[in-house]
């Protein structure tokens, strides 16, 4: 098994927060292992540099997976 990643990119914190919140019911289900939320910055090593210290917040959805897939997405 290998980790896929659903990442949520907002500018809010709050949305970020929430979405973190709806998904956390989640835990345990479908494969998610984690959800965590926060600032992008260096320490993300999931998230692409280009968007460390860019104001972006994130939601990050991971589950476990028979293949890596990674699904970036900004509201």
């Amino acid at each position: 098994m290998t980790n896929a990643y659903k990442i949520f990119m907002t500018k809010s914190y709050e949305v970020a927060h929430l979405l973190g919140e709806v998904h956390k019911d989640k835990l345990g289900k479908d494969g998610i292992t984690s959800v965590k939320t926060g600032a992008a910055n260096e320490r993300c090593a999931f998230i692409p540099q280009i968007y460390y210290g860019s104001d972006y917040f994130y939601c990050a959805v991971v589950r476990e997976s028979d293949r890596p897939d990674y699904e970036l997405i900004f509201g």
